[in-house]
């Protein structure tokens, strides 16, 4: 449970429905929204703008159910905070020497960190997701290598931070990760030159300039299009990953004797390197060949 330690209202925190969800509690009483407005609205740009078009709230006050014990829940008023303003507020929050920092307020900031961190390395790919029926352009971080950092901090999160749900931790990363990818792409001035009337020159064109805006969303494309994108894609990430990408093919050798019978293979052959492949039965028994 938060600390009762002193009377004055301590943010906290808690990821939910894609976003950070900011709160105040003195150890007796939730604060007030007007509370929530005058020390934690002033760090978070438009604030009090409605909720879009497709239902779904951006940075605005809201009523939230978070966990303060294991089997103890509190309602409150909180600012939900959309993932592109989470950084900025989270480092004006941190950097207030003379405001009370609570433990998930804390611990939301080194995942902060981590997804900086990541984005500045370079170790990000862009992958193709859906989202309220729409197709969107995402960043999505590559963990090879960090990955028992992100089961550390998700073990040592309080639990108003996230519930103990097990996806929350990585969505809340990948959330930031993406908002400070595309921020960057945005801040560096790229743009993709004009795509001409190819449809797969579109769809790239759509892809990129979705990496870089606000708006997440591709475009009308066709789904064929998308759907061999989003498998380049797949394919590209588990080969970062270090992981096999292997397509099938049959094989049909002729005998030397026309009046034999002809013998068909199923094989697997990895997708850049078209001599390195397996037959079925190497998968079956193990062989060196299909590992």
């Amino acid at each position: 449970m938060p600390s009762t330690a002193t009377t004055a209202f301590v943010c906290h925190a808690t990821w939910r429905d894609r976003g950070l969800h900011v709160w105040g509690w003195d150890g007796e009483r939730p604060a007030p929204a007007g509370w929530l407005l005058r020390t934690i609205g002033r760090h978070v740009p438009d604030v009090e703008r409605p909720i879009r078009s497709d239902g779904s709230r951006a940075n605005a006050v809201v009523r939230l159910s978070v966990p303060v014990e294991p089997h103890s829940t509190l309602t409150v008023s909180s600012i939900r905070i959309d993932a592109p303003d989470v950084a900025g507020w989270i480092g004006a929050a941190l950097a207030d020497r003379d405001a009370a920092k609570s433990d998930s307020v804390i611990w939301f900031g080194q995942l902060a960190v981590l997804a900086a961190k990541l984005v500045a390395a370079g170790r990000v790919l862009p992958s193709i997701v859906t989202e309220r029926g729409r197709v969107a352009a995402r960043w999505t971080p590559m963990l090879d290598g960090v990955s028992h950092t992100v089961d550390a901090l998700h073990a040592a999160a309080p639990l108003v931070c996230h519930r103990g749900e097990p996806d929350v931790t990585g969505d809340a990363l990948g959330q930031l990760v993406d908002a400070m990818a595309r921020q960057q792409l945005a801040e560096s001035g790229f743009a993709p030159p004009p795509p001409g009337a190819d449809p797969t020159a579109r769809l790239h064109h759509g892809v990129a300039r979705a990496l870089a805006a606000a708006d997440p969303r591709i475009g009308r494309h066709p789904a064929t299009e998308v759907r061999r994108l989003d498998v380049a894609l797949h394919r590209a990430r588990r080969r970062v990953d270090g992981l096999p990408v292997a397509v099938a093919r049959l094989r049909l050798d002729p005998p030397d004797d026309p009046t034999e019978p002809w013998w068909v293979q199923l094989q697997l052959v990895d997708d850049d390197d078209p001599g390195r492949w397996c037959n079925a039965a190497d998968v079956w028994q193990a062989t060196p060949l299909a590992v």
